[in-house]
Protein backbone atom coordinates (compact mmCIF):
# COMPACT_ATOMS: atom_id res chain seq x y z
CA UNK A 1 0.00 0.00 0.00
CA UNK A 2 1.30 3.25 -0.57
CA UNK A 3 2.64 5.45 2.40
CA UNK A 4 0.82 8.62 2.92
CA UNK A 5 3.00 11.49 3.77
CA UNK A 6 0.86 14.55 5.48
CA UNK A 7 1.74 18.12 4.79
CA UNK A 8 -0.21 20.28 7.40
CA UNK A 9 0.11 23.89 6.59
CA UNK A 10 -1.85 26.21 9.41
CA UNK A 11 -4.43 28.79 7.40
CA UNK A 12 -4.24 31.83 10.23
CA UNK A 13 -6.91 33.19 11.51
CA UNK A 14 -5.78 37.28 12.18
CA UNK A 15 -7.60 39.88 13.87
CA UNK A 16 -4.63 42.79 14.79
CA UNK A 17 -3.35 40.62 18.31
CA UNK A 18 -5.31 37.39 17.90
CA UNK A 19 -3.48 34.30 16.13
CA UNK A 20 -5.46 31.13 15.82
CA UNK A 21 -3.94 28.27 13.65
CA UNK A 22 -6.44 25.73 13.66
CA UNK A 23 -8.94 24.83 10.96
CA UNK A 24 -11.11 23.54 14.31
CA UNK A 25 -11.81 26.77 14.89
CA UNK A 26 -14.62 28.91 13.80
CA UNK A 27 -14.66 32.93 14.15
CA UNK A 28 -18.17 34.58 14.14
CA UNK A 29 -18.86 38.41 14.93
CA UNK A 30 -22.24 39.16 16.92
CA UNK A 31 -22.34 42.52 17.47
CA UNK A 32 -19.29 44.98 17.98
CA UNK A 33 -17.44 41.46 19.02
CA UNK A 34 -15.55 39.30 16.82
CA UNK A 35 -15.28 35.52 18.55
CA UNK A 36 -13.19 33.03 17.94
CA UNK A 37 -14.44 29.11 19.27
CA UNK A 38 -13.89 25.85 19.37
CA UNK A 39 -14.99 22.50 21.03
CA UNK A 40 -18.23 22.28 22.54
CA UNK A 41 -19.89 23.97 25.58
CA UNK A 42 -23.30 22.85 27.68
CA UNK A 43 -25.32 25.59 29.65
CA UNK A 44 -28.85 26.67 30.42
CA UNK A 45 -29.35 22.92 29.15
CA UNK A 46 -28.30 23.71 25.89
CA UNK A 47 -25.34 22.63 23.59
CA UNK A 48 -23.42 24.92 21.50
CA UNK A 49 -20.62 24.13 19.42
CA UNK A 50 -18.47 25.59 16.41
CA UNK A 51 -22.10 25.32 13.73
CA UNK A 52 -23.99 27.24 16.51
CA UNK A 53 -22.02 29.07 19.00
CA UNK A 54 -23.45 32.46 17.46
CA UNK A 55 -26.41 31.71 19.11
CA UNK A 56 -25.41 31.36 22.10
CA UNK A 57 -23.95 35.04 21.86
CA UNK A 58 -27.34 36.27 20.36
CA UNK A 59 -29.16 35.07 23.23
CA UNK A 60 -26.99 35.78 26.48
CA UNK A 61 -25.52 39.08 27.29
CA UNK A 62 -21.20 37.92 27.78
CA UNK A 63 -19.69 38.61 30.73
CA UNK A 64 -15.92 36.69 31.61
CA UNK A 65 -17.32 35.09 34.84
CA UNK A 66 -20.04 33.29 32.46
CA UNK A 67 -17.18 30.96 31.70
CA UNK A 68 -17.86 29.59 35.55
CA UNK A 69 -21.19 28.08 34.32
CA UNK A 70 -19.94 26.23 31.33
CA UNK A 71 -19.47 22.92 31.25
CA UNK A 72 -17.51 20.83 28.37
CA UNK A 73 -14.37 20.55 26.44
CA UNK A 74 -13.78 24.17 24.77
CA UNK A 75 -11.39 27.05 23.94
CA UNK A 76 -13.00 31.11 23.41
CA UNK A 77 -10.96 34.37 22.70
CA UNK A 78 -13.40 37.12 21.94
CA UNK A 79 -12.58 40.84 21.67
CA UNK A 80 -14.96 43.71 21.25
CA UNK A 81 -13.58 47.48 21.37
CA UNK A 82 -12.27 47.67 24.28
CA UNK A 83 -10.73 44.69 25.69
CA UNK A 84 -9.97 40.71 24.71
CA UNK A 85 -11.16 37.91 26.44
CA UNK A 86 -9.90 34.03 26.45
CA UNK A 87 -10.63 31.33 28.27
CA UNK A 88 -9.86 27.79 28.17
CA UNK A 89 -11.99 24.71 29.91
CA UNK A 90 -11.84 23.24 33.66
CA UNK A 91 -9.26 20.75 31.84
CA UNK A 92 -7.00 22.86 29.40
CA UNK A 93 -8.06 20.99 26.72
CA UNK A 94 -7.65 23.14 23.97
CA UNK A 95 -4.46 25.29 25.12
CA UNK A 96 -4.61 28.98 24.31
CA UNK A 97 -1.05 31.27 25.13
CA UNK A 98 -0.51 35.23 25.69
CA UNK A 99 2.66 37.00 25.21
CA UNK A 100 4.13 40.85 24.19
CA UNK A 101 5.06 40.79 20.52
CA UNK A 102 7.75 43.32 19.49
CA UNK A 103 5.75 45.99 19.55
CA UNK A 104 4.68 45.86 23.22
CA UNK A 105 0.91 44.45 22.15
CA UNK A 106 -0.58 41.36 23.76
CA UNK A 107 -0.72 37.99 21.23
CA UNK A 108 -3.23 35.66 22.11
CA UNK A 109 -2.93 32.45 20.30
CA UNK A 110 -3.85 28.89 20.04
CA UNK A 111 0.27 27.65 19.15
CA UNK A 112 3.68 28.42 19.46
CA UNK A 113 6.11 28.05 16.83
CA UNK A 114 9.75 26.71 17.90
CA UNK A 115 10.80 29.97 15.52
CA UNK A 116 10.06 31.39 19.23
CA UNK A 117 13.26 30.20 21.00
CA UNK A 118 15.11 33.13 19.58
CA UNK A 119 13.37 34.91 22.56
CA UNK A 120 15.87 32.66 25.10
CA UNK A 121 15.00 29.62 27.02
CA UNK A 122 13.69 29.91 30.15
CA UNK A 123 16.07 27.24 32.13
CA UNK A 124 14.22 26.58 34.93
CA UNK A 125 11.44 25.60 32.40
CA UNK A 126 13.64 23.42 30.32
CA UNK A 127 14.96 21.74 33.36
CA UNK A 128 11.33 20.77 34.46
CA UNK A 129 10.34 19.91 30.88
CA UNK A 130 13.35 17.63 30.94
CA UNK A 131 12.29 15.43 34.32
CA UNK A 132 8.53 16.16 33.66
CA UNK A 133 7.65 16.25 29.94
CA UNK A 134 6.00 19.32 30.28
CA UNK A 135 6.15 22.88 32.09
CA UNK A 136 5.09 23.53 34.94
CA UNK A 137 2.35 26.53 36.39
CA UNK A 138 2.15 29.90 33.53
CA UNK A 139 5.08 29.24 32.13
CA UNK A 140 6.60 28.19 28.78
CA UNK A 141 9.71 26.88 27.37
CA UNK A 142 10.33 30.49 26.46
CA UNK A 143 10.62 33.47 29.06
CA UNK A 144 7.98 35.92 28.68
CA UNK A 145 5.60 33.96 26.90
CA UNK A 146 2.94 32.20 28.88
CA UNK A 147 -0.22 29.88 28.85
CA UNK A 148 -3.48 29.75 30.26
CA UNK A 149 -3.65 26.97 32.77
CA UNK A 150 -6.81 24.92 33.51
CA UNK A 151 -9.99 26.89 34.34
CA UNK A 152 -8.74 30.14 33.62
CA UNK A 153 -9.58 33.05 31.42
CA UNK A 154 -7.94 36.27 30.99
CA UNK A 155 -8.99 40.05 30.27
CA UNK A 156 -6.55 42.05 28.30
CA UNK A 157 -7.52 45.58 28.65
CA UNK A 158 -5.93 48.67 28.43
CA UNK A 159 -2.68 46.68 27.32
CA UNK A 160 -3.23 45.05 30.98
CA UNK A 161 -3.53 41.30 31.53
CA UNK A 162 -5.08 39.91 34.57
CA UNK A 163 -5.50 36.36 34.98
CA UNK A 164 -8.07 34.73 37.07
CA UNK A 165 -8.86 31.17 38.13
CA UNK A 166 -12.66 30.20 37.79
CA UNK A 167 -12.50 26.79 38.66
CA UNK A 168 -9.82 24.69 40.96
CA UNK A 169 -9.36 21.03 41.38
CA UNK A 170 -9.25 20.47 45.16
CA UNK A 171 -11.51 18.32 47.00
CA UNK A 172 -13.93 19.49 49.51
CA UNK A 173 -15.45 16.00 51.33
CA UNK A 174 -19.10 15.30 51.93
CA UNK A 175 -18.39 13.93 54.95
CA UNK A 176 -21.99 12.05 54.69
CA UNK A 177 -21.44 10.74 51.39
CA UNK A 178 -20.47 7.21 52.12
CA UNK A 179 -19.38 4.38 49.75
CA UNK A 180 -23.37 2.69 49.14
CA UNK A 181 -24.95 6.43 48.61
CA UNK A 182 -21.93 7.18 46.35
CA UNK A 183 -21.82 4.05 44.51
CA UNK A 184 -25.36 5.20 43.35
CA UNK A 185 -24.69 7.88 42.70
CA UNK A 186 -21.78 7.77 40.26
CA UNK A 187 -23.82 5.09 38.64
CA UNK A 188 -26.60 7.89 38.04
CA UNK A 189 -23.77 10.19 36.64
CA UNK A 190 -22.20 7.54 34.20
CA UNK A 191 -26.00 7.06 32.49
CA UNK A 192 -26.34 10.93 32.11
CA UNK A 193 -22.68 11.45 31.09
CA UNK A 194 -23.11 8.93 28.49
CA UNK A 195 -26.58 9.94 27.36
CA UNK A 196 -25.24 13.46 26.15
CA UNK A 197 -22.20 11.45 25.27
CA UNK A 198 -24.62 9.54 22.86
CA UNK A 199 -26.40 12.72 21.56
CA UNK A 200 -23.24 14.61 20.76
CA UNK A 201 -21.31 12.07 18.34
CA UNK A 202 -25.12 10.60 16.72
CA UNK A 203 -24.11 10.10 13.32
CA UNK A 204 -20.14 9.49 13.80
CA UNK A 205 -18.47 6.80 13.42
CA UNK A 206 -16.58 5.59 16.76
CA UNK A 207 -13.05 4.90 17.32
CA UNK A 208 -12.18 3.50 20.93
CA UNK A 209 -8.41 3.35 22.04
CA UNK A 210 -9.07 0.01 23.87
CA UNK A 211 -6.66 -0.97 26.25
CA UNK A 212 -6.44 -3.60 29.06
CA UNK A 213 -8.03 -1.01 31.58
CA UNK A 214 -10.87 -0.14 33.41
CA UNK A 215 -11.43 3.18 31.96
CA UNK A 216 -11.33 2.20 28.52
CA UNK A 217 -13.59 -0.92 28.96
CA UNK A 218 -16.33 1.16 30.79
CA UNK A 219 -16.87 3.59 27.59
CA UNK A 220 -17.25 0.41 25.52
CA UNK A 221 -19.83 -0.92 27.48
CA UNK A 222 -21.66 2.16 27.84
CA UNK A 223 -21.77 3.34 23.94
CA UNK A 224 -23.43 -0.61 23.77
CA UNK A 225 -25.68 0.33 26.60
CA UNK A 226 -26.91 3.49 24.61
CA UNK A 227 -26.90 1.63 21.22
CA UNK A 228 -24.43 3.74 19.58
CA UNK A 229 -23.07 2.62 16.26
CA UNK A 230 -20.95 2.22 14.55
CA UNK A 231 -18.79 1.48 16.51
CA UNK A 232 -14.76 0.25 16.22
CA UNK A 233 -11.61 -0.73 18.77
CA UNK A 234 -8.03 -1.37 18.14
CA UNK A 235 -4.99 -1.67 20.14
CA UNK A 236 -1.23 -1.90 19.10
CA UNK A 237 2.41 -2.52 20.19
CA UNK A 238 4.30 -5.97 19.87
CA UNK A 239 2.38 -9.11 18.59
CA UNK A 240 0.66 -10.91 21.94
CA UNK A 241 1.50 -7.93 24.66
CA UNK A 242 -1.00 -8.73 26.99
CA UNK A 243 -2.89 -4.83 27.13
CA UNK A 244 -3.63 -6.11 23.23
CA UNK A 245 -4.85 -10.01 24.16
CA UNK A 246 -6.88 -8.59 26.80
CA UNK A 247 -8.54 -5.82 24.83
CA UNK A 248 -9.03 -8.21 22.17
CA UNK A 249 -11.03 -10.65 24.50
CA UNK A 250 -13.13 -7.18 25.33
CA UNK A 251 -13.99 -6.28 21.61
CA UNK A 252 -15.11 -9.62 21.18
CA UNK A 253 -17.74 -10.18 24.05
CA UNK A 254 -18.91 -6.89 23.05
CA UNK A 255 -19.45 -7.42 19.63
CA UNK A 256 -17.02 -4.86 18.32
CA UNK A 257 -14.72 -4.58 15.82
CA UNK A 258 -10.99 -4.91 16.79
CA UNK A 259 -8.36 -4.44 14.86
CA UNK A 260 -4.75 -4.51 15.78
CA UNK A 261 -1.77 -2.48 14.69
CA UNK A 262 1.83 -3.66 14.94
CA UNK A 263 4.81 -2.03 15.94
CA UNK A 264 8.49 -2.79 15.87
CA UNK A 265 11.44 -1.41 16.20
CA UNK A 266 12.63 -1.25 12.52
CA UNK A 267 9.10 0.62 12.01
CA UNK A 268 9.53 2.93 14.90
CA UNK A 269 12.72 4.13 13.38
CA UNK A 270 11.52 4.91 10.59
CA UNK A 271 7.94 6.70 12.22
CA UNK A 272 10.00 8.99 14.37
CA UNK A 273 12.38 9.99 11.92
CA UNK A 274 10.13 11.16 9.15
CA UNK A 275 8.44 14.66 8.54
CA UNK A 276 5.19 13.55 9.58
CA UNK A 277 6.65 13.30 13.40
CA UNK A 278 8.34 16.59 12.72
CA UNK A 279 4.91 17.80 12.01
CA UNK A 280 2.86 16.53 14.79
CA UNK A 281 5.25 17.50 17.38
CA UNK A 282 5.24 21.49 15.79
CA UNK A 283 1.40 21.28 16.48
CA UNK A 284 1.15 19.15 19.60
CA UNK A 285 3.99 20.41 21.79
CA UNK A 286 3.74 24.35 21.82
CA UNK A 287 6.95 24.69 23.65
CA UNK A 288 5.07 23.61 26.68
CA UNK A 289 4.76 19.44 26.17
CA UNK A 290 5.88 16.54 24.86
CA UNK A 291 4.75 15.01 21.64
CA UNK A 292 2.63 12.46 22.79
CA UNK A 293 3.89 9.32 21.24
CA UNK A 294 2.24 6.19 22.24
CA UNK A 295 -0.73 5.55 19.65
CA UNK A 296 0.74 8.23 17.24
CA UNK A 297 1.51 5.18 14.60
CA UNK A 298 -1.38 3.33 15.23
CA UNK A 299 -3.56 6.25 14.40
CA UNK A 300 -1.69 7.07 11.13
CA UNK A 301 -1.57 3.88 9.91
CA UNK A 302 -5.34 3.80 10.49
CA UNK A 303 -5.82 6.83 8.35
CA UNK A 304 -3.58 5.02 5.65
CA UNK A 305 -6.57 2.77 5.82
CA UNK A 306 -9.67 4.37 5.92
CA UNK A 307 -11.30 7.09 4.10
CA UNK A 308 -13.60 7.19 6.98
CA UNK A 309 -13.37 9.81 9.85
CA UNK A 310 -14.06 9.08 13.53
CA UNK A 311 -14.17 10.51 16.34
CA UNK A 312 -12.03 8.62 19.23
CA UNK A 313 -12.96 8.23 22.60
CA UNK A 314 -9.67 7.39 24.92
CA UNK A 315 -10.45 6.83 28.35
CA UNK A 316 -8.46 9.41 29.68
CA UNK A 317 -8.80 9.96 32.82
CA UNK A 318 -11.22 8.46 34.68
CA UNK A 319 -8.52 6.16 36.87
CA UNK A 320 -6.73 9.69 38.07
CA UNK A 321 -10.05 11.25 38.84
CA UNK A 322 -10.93 8.46 40.77
CA UNK A 323 -7.88 8.63 42.93
CA UNK A 324 -5.53 5.92 41.79
CA UNK A 325 -2.56 8.33 41.93
CA UNK A 326 -2.87 8.87 45.44
CA UNK A 327 0.50 7.95 47.77
CA UNK A 328 -0.76 5.58 50.63
CA UNK A 329 1.31 7.75 52.61
CA UNK A 330 -0.98 10.94 52.50
CA UNK A 331 -4.24 8.38 53.50
CA UNK A 332 -2.80 8.24 56.90
CA UNK A 333 -4.78 10.21 59.25
CA UNK A 334 -2.07 12.48 60.18
CA UNK A 335 -0.65 15.64 59.96
CA UNK A 336 1.34 16.66 57.36
CA UNK A 337 4.23 19.76 56.43
CA UNK A 338 4.26 20.96 52.84
CA UNK A 339 7.24 19.34 52.36
CA UNK A 340 5.93 16.31 52.30
CA UNK A 341 3.38 16.78 49.95
CA UNK A 342 6.21 18.12 47.68
CA UNK A 343 8.33 14.69 48.21
CA UNK A 344 5.00 12.75 46.79
CA UNK A 345 4.56 14.71 44.04
CA UNK A 346 8.27 14.72 43.26
CA UNK A 347 8.53 11.14 43.50
CA UNK A 348 5.44 9.98 41.25
CA UNK A 349 6.22 12.77 38.78
CA UNK A 350 9.51 14.11 38.22
CA UNK A 351 11.53 11.31 37.00
CA UNK A 352 11.66 10.92 33.31
CA UNK A 353 16.22 11.64 34.02
CA UNK A 354 17.97 11.70 37.23
CA UNK A 355 20.34 14.24 38.26
CA UNK A 356 22.49 14.76 41.34
CA UNK A 357 22.00 18.92 40.80
CA UNK A 358 20.39 20.16 43.77
CA UNK A 359 20.39 23.35 42.34
CA UNK A 360 18.26 21.82 39.81
CA UNK A 361 15.80 20.21 42.21
CA UNK A 362 15.77 23.16 44.34
CA UNK A 363 14.28 25.39 41.73
CA UNK A 364 12.08 22.46 40.86
CA UNK A 365 10.64 22.49 44.44
CA UNK A 366 10.38 25.98 44.48
CA UNK A 367 7.83 25.73 41.33
CA UNK A 368 5.95 23.22 42.97
CA UNK A 369 5.30 25.18 45.92
CA UNK A 370 4.90 28.02 44.19
CA UNK A 371 1.45 25.42 42.57
CA UNK A 372 0.48 25.20 45.91
CA UNK A 373 0.48 28.36 47.57
CA UNK A 374 -2.41 29.36 49.60
CA UNK A 375 -3.93 25.69 49.51
CA UNK A 376 -4.31 23.30 52.92
CA UNK A 377 -2.56 20.13 53.39
CA UNK A 378 -2.43 19.73 57.47
CA UNK A 379 -4.47 16.61 56.95
CA UNK A 380 -5.30 13.86 55.14
CA UNK A 381 -7.86 15.23 53.20
CA UNK A 382 -6.03 18.71 52.48
CA UNK A 383 -2.58 16.64 51.71
CA UNK A 384 -4.66 13.97 49.16
CA UNK A 385 -6.13 17.12 47.75
CA UNK A 386 -3.16 19.17 47.43
CA UNK A 387 -0.81 16.18 45.43
CA UNK A 388 -3.78 15.83 43.07
CA UNK A 389 -4.31 19.18 42.83
CA UNK A 390 -1.30 19.42 41.17
CA UNK A 391 -1.30 16.33 39.01
CA UNK A 392 -4.64 18.09 37.57
CA UNK A 393 -3.16 21.28 36.64
CA UNK A 394 0.40 19.98 35.20
CA UNK A 395 0.45 15.75 34.13
CA UNK A 396 -2.89 15.70 33.55
CA UNK A 397 -3.76 18.98 31.56
CA UNK A 398 -0.05 19.02 29.44
CA UNK A 399 0.55 15.46 28.62
CA UNK A 400 -2.67 13.00 29.03
CA UNK A 401 -5.22 15.60 27.64
CA UNK A 402 -2.34 16.99 25.45
CA UNK A 403 -2.21 13.28 24.04
CA UNK A 404 -5.76 13.97 21.86
CA UNK A 405 -3.73 16.58 19.72
CA UNK A 406 -2.43 12.86 17.86
CA UNK A 407 -6.39 12.75 16.77
CA UNK A 408 -6.15 16.30 15.78
CA UNK A 409 -3.38 16.20 13.80
CA UNK A 410 -5.16 13.60 11.39
CA UNK A 411 -7.63 15.50 11.35
CA UNK A 412 -10.06 13.54 13.59
CA UNK A 413 -12.56 14.41 16.06
CA UNK A 414 -11.74 13.26 19.86
CA UNK A 415 -14.77 13.26 22.98
CA UNK A 416 -13.23 12.35 26.35
CA UNK A 417 -16.37 12.01 28.81
CA UNK A 418 -14.52 10.27 31.93
CA UNK A 419 -13.60 14.28 32.23
CA UNK A 420 -17.12 15.25 32.50
CA UNK A 421 -17.57 17.72 34.72
CA UNK A 422 -20.36 16.03 36.18
CA UNK A 423 -17.96 13.07 37.18
CA UNK A 424 -14.84 15.59 37.85
CA UNK A 425 -17.67 17.82 40.76
CA UNK A 426 -18.82 14.09 41.93
CA UNK A 427 -15.22 12.66 43.27
CA UNK A 428 -14.04 16.29 44.53
CA UNK A 429 -16.22 15.55 47.05
CA UNK A 430 -15.17 11.77 47.76
CA UNK A 431 -13.49 11.88 50.75
CA UNK A 432 -9.91 9.94 50.73
CA UNK A 433 -10.47 6.82 52.16
CA UNK A 434 -12.90 5.97 49.21
CA UNK A 435 -10.87 7.72 46.30
CA UNK A 436 -7.48 5.58 47.53
CA UNK A 437 -7.02 3.00 44.48
CA UNK A 438 -10.17 4.23 42.89
CA UNK A 439 -11.99 1.76 45.42
CA UNK A 440 -15.49 3.96 44.97
CA UNK A 441 -15.01 3.88 41.06
CA UNK A 442 -14.18 0.29 40.65
CA UNK A 443 -16.87 -0.46 43.17
CA UNK A 444 -18.94 1.25 40.95
CA UNK A 445 -17.90 -0.21 37.93
CA UNK A 446 -18.33 -3.59 39.37
CA UNK A 447 -21.77 -3.46 40.62
CA UNK A 448 -22.66 -1.91 37.32
CA UNK A 449 -21.12 -4.76 35.16
CA UNK A 450 -19.77 -7.48 37.39
CA UNK A 451 -18.98 -9.72 34.53
CA UNK A 452 -16.15 -7.23 33.52
CA UNK A 453 -15.14 -5.97 36.55
CA UNK A 454 -13.67 -7.76 39.49
CA UNK A 455 -14.66 -6.92 43.34
CA UNK A 456 -11.94 -4.64 44.71
CA UNK A 457 -10.10 -4.63 47.87
CA UNK A 458 -10.27 -1.40 49.99
CA UNK A 459 -6.71 -1.52 51.64
CA UNK A 460 -3.07 -1.66 51.27
CA UNK A 461 -1.38 -2.85 54.49
CA UNK A 462 1.10 0.00 55.92
CA UNK A 463 4.17 -2.50 56.44
CA UNK A 464 4.19 -2.28 52.73
CA UNK A 465 4.40 1.69 53.18
CA UNK A 466 7.11 1.57 55.43
CA UNK A 467 8.93 -1.31 53.15
CA UNK A 468 8.92 1.44 50.17
CA UNK A 469 9.85 4.76 52.21
CA UNK A 470 13.03 2.93 53.47
CA UNK A 471 16.54 2.91 53.07
CA UNK A 472 16.64 -0.40 52.06
CA UNK A 473 13.84 -0.04 49.57
CA UNK A 474 15.42 3.38 48.11
CA UNK A 475 18.40 1.60 47.19
CA UNK A 476 17.24 -1.29 45.54
CA UNK A 477 14.67 0.80 43.59
CA UNK A 478 17.76 2.63 41.95
CA UNK A 479 19.11 -0.56 41.36
CA UNK A 480 15.92 -1.47 39.54
CA UNK A 481 15.89 1.40 37.60
CA UNK A 482 19.17 1.00 36.46
CA UNK A 483 18.75 -2.65 35.61
CA UNK A 484 15.62 -1.50 33.24
CA UNK A 485 17.69 1.09 31.36
CA UNK A 486 19.98 -1.64 29.59
CA UNK A 487 16.87 -4.13 29.86
CA UNK A 488 13.63 -2.28 28.48
CA UNK A 489 15.52 -1.54 24.76
CA UNK A 490 14.56 -5.15 24.44
CA UNK A 491 11.79 -6.17 27.21
CA UNK A 492 9.44 -2.88 26.35
CA UNK A 493 5.91 -3.84 24.92
CA UNK A 494 5.49 -1.35 22.50
CA UNK A 495 9.01 -1.98 20.84
CA UNK A 496 9.38 1.83 20.73
CA UNK A 497 12.94 2.22 22.00
CA UNK A 498 13.85 1.26 18.36
CA UNK A 499 13.40 5.37 17.84
CA UNK A 500 17.09 5.26 18.90
CA UNK A 501 18.69 3.04 16.02
CA UNK A 502 20.49 0.07 17.53
CA UNK A 503 21.25 -1.04 21.27
CA UNK A 504 24.31 0.54 20.86
CA UNK A 505 22.47 3.37 19.51
CA UNK A 506 20.45 3.29 22.63
CA UNK A 507 22.81 3.41 25.32
CA UNK A 508 24.54 6.04 23.72
CA UNK A 509 21.16 8.10 24.28
CA UNK A 510 20.88 7.36 28.09
CA UNK A 511 22.73 10.51 29.62
CA UNK A 512 23.52 13.89 27.87
CA UNK A 513 23.65 17.10 29.78
CA UNK A 514 21.63 20.67 29.73
CA UNK A 515 23.77 24.17 30.88
CA UNK A 516 26.39 21.75 32.01
CA UNK A 517 24.06 19.73 34.53
CA UNK A 518 24.63 16.03 33.67
CA UNK A 519 20.95 13.88 33.06
CA UNK A 520 21.42 9.75 33.59
CA UNK A 521 18.71 6.62 34.00
CA UNK A 522 16.05 7.33 31.47
CA UNK A 523 13.00 6.44 32.93
CA UNK A 524 10.65 5.09 29.70
CA UNK A 525 10.95 6.33 26.14
CA UNK A 526 9.29 9.92 27.02
CA UNK A 527 12.79 10.09 28.49
CA UNK A 528 14.10 9.90 25.23
CA UNK A 529 11.97 12.14 23.59
CA UNK A 530 12.47 15.12 25.68
CA UNK A 531 16.12 14.98 25.42
CA UNK A 532 15.67 14.80 21.78
CA UNK A 533 12.92 18.18 21.56
CA UNK A 534 15.06 20.02 23.78
CA UNK A 535 18.69 19.45 21.71
CA UNK A 536 16.66 20.57 18.56
CA UNK A 537 15.27 23.55 20.65
CA UNK A 538 19.23 24.18 21.36
CA UNK A 539 20.20 24.18 18.16
CA UNK A 540 17.57 26.53 17.12
CA UNK A 541 18.54 28.80 19.80
CA UNK A 542 21.89 29.46 18.95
Amino acid sequence: MEVITTVYIFEVMVLENIFITSDRWVRVSEGNSTIWFTGYLEVDGGTYDRTNIRDYFKTHSFRPSAVTEWRGEFAIVLKDETKIFAAVDRKRSIPLFYYRDDHDRWIVTDHLGRDLVKRNLNDTSVFEFIITGYVSNEKTLVKDILQLEPGQYLVIENNQVSVTSYFQFFHQVDEALDEASGVEELKKIFYRVFERLAKRIAGQSVMIPLSGGYDSRIIALMLKEFDVKPIRSFSYGKPGNQEAQVSKEIAERLGIPWEFYTYSKADWFKWYHSQDWESYVEQASNLTSIGHLQDWPAVKQMMERYEDSFVFIPGHAGDFIAGSHIPYDLTIDRTFELDEVVHQIMRKHHRLWDTPDQQVKSLIISEIKDSLQGFPFQNREQASAAFEYWDWKERQAKFITNSVRVYEFFGQDWQIPLWDDEIVDFFLKVPVELRYRKYLYDLTLHQMYPDYFSHPTKELSSSMFKWKQGPIHKILRRGYTTKLVFQQYFSDPMNWFGITGSYIDYLRETRFRYKHVPFSLPYNINSIIVKDYIEKLIGRSQ
